[in-house]
């Protein structure tokens, strides 16, 4: 490895940081900071280039050697830092020199990334799988997005080593490469075209540009994760309220087979179907229905305009009804009909109904008691969300219809 005698950019990291500080606490700064640290960064690469000092234009210096120093590892054990935002645009031997100092780890299901308060001193890739991000809201940990493949965590507080606000879980285990401050700094030194790139995302990042940025990768994401691991109302309220991205979330079960398909666009509902039902009525039943195996996968490259929209409602309003309606049947499976197999009787009484707007689909569920189907049989039977057929059932039951 070359000495800083050897090599004029070795300086160079200290002032890069010392100015990467100023930009984090003063923003208008960014500008006059950015110019000059470019302007300065190219004069000493230029100089390195004309001395022979870089290996390959900005890569990594001539004392660094891939192959010998660094491995030369094969384009697909780093196409996962190719695919990211953040070191998207390096050259291969600079992916190479960043693969080398930092290590991918496998971690198990249910592994803490980073935790909240703890000082910021490492960068995250997700090679594979997903990190669940979660932080106290209204006094409530609530779970706020989703990281999946070849995004990166921690970019930002890795430099100013503040404490982190939200907490970091991998639900399904994974693949995740961790580089630490400190050999985030070797590499910086060790390739000044990852100190420029460094450099020129915390510019874009406080400029809010970033959206813009990630506008093609966030096109192309694709969350996906096994309900054993995962909260599937919460993915959906996630979707919904915080993220509030554009594509289908497909579910399905244990066995492969599908259970429900919801087409959401920015943050708005405007198709569901679970089984035989659509809208509204297969939007509740998704969060009524007890799926505790399967696995769910979201897929953002849809055509909007080509999807038909059925749902009118906001998200969020759809949200609070079915949270409602699932308190409310969880009480009658509580306190009325505790037993899904039970098997009702009609009773001599004539049928009445008060309710003009529920008094067919009541009849209908009068009906198929009077065939000798069971509670089970009977939600299966009738085209409602479990909620509406467990309301009448209650009621056919308070009014002595069924017994």
């Amino acid at each position: 490895m070359a000495t800083q005698e050897e090599n004029p950019a070795d300086g160079q990291v200290g002032a890069v940081l010392e100015s990467l500080g100023l930009i984090v606490q003063d923003q208008r700064r960014i500008n006059i900071l950015l110019s000059r640290l470019v302007h300065d960064m190219d004069k000493r690469v230029q100089a390195l280039e004309e001395g022979g000092g870089i290996a390959a234009g900005r890569g990594a210096r001539a004392s660094v050697q891939i192959g010998k120093d660094i491995p030369a590892y094969p384009p697909s054990d780093f196409e996962f830092l190719k695919r990211t935002t953040v070191f998207g645009s390096l050259s291969d031997d600079a992916l190479r020199v960043l693969l080398h100092k930092g290590e991918v780890k496998t971690v198990p299901k249910g592994y803490v990334v980073f935790e909240t308060g703890k000082p910021a001193d490492t960068l995250w890739v997700i090679k594979k799988g997903v990190v669940e991000i979660s932080r106290v809201v209204d006094g409530a940990l609530k779970t706020v997005a989703y990281f999946t493949d070849s995004e990166t965590i921690g970019e930002m507080r890795i430099i100013t080593r503040s404490p982190h606000r939200s907490n970091g879980r991998a639900p399904g285990g994974g693949e995740i490469f961790f580089l630490t401050r400190d050999q985030l700094l070797e590499c910086m030194e060790l390739v000044p075209e990852i100190a420029l790139r460094m450099c020129e995302m915390y510019a874009h990042k406080l400029e809010g540009t970033v959206t813009t940025l990630r506008t093609h990768e966030q096109k192309q994401r694709q969350l996906e994760g096994n309900l054993e691991y995962f909260d599937l109302a919460t993915v959906i309220q996630t979707l919904l309220s915080t993220d509030q991205r554009t594509g289908i979330l497909f579910v399905s079960d244990d066995k492969q087979q599908p259970v429900a398909e919801l087409f959401i666009d920015q943050g708005h509902v405007k198709r569901a179907s679970v089984g035989a039902l659509t809208g509204e009525e297969a939007f509740y039943q998704l969060f009524l229905r007890e799926l505790k195996r399967g696995n769910f996968f979201f897929k953002e490259d849809v055509d909007p305009a080509a999807e038909t929209a059925e749902i009118d409602i906001p998200g969020m309003s759809l949200l609070m009804e079915a949270a409602r309606l699932q308190d409310e049947l969880s009480a009658i499976k509580s306190e009325v009909i505790t037993d899904p197999d039970k098997v009702y009787q009609q009773t001599s009484r004539a049928f009445e109904w008060q309710d003009d707007e529920t008094k067919a689909l009541a009849e209908v569920v009068r009906r198929a008691v009077g065939n000798g189907l069971s509670v089970r049989q009977i939600v299966e039977e009738i085209p409602r969300n479990e909620y509406t057929v467990y309301s009448l059932l209650q009621q056919l039951i308070q009014n002595g219809q069924i017994g």
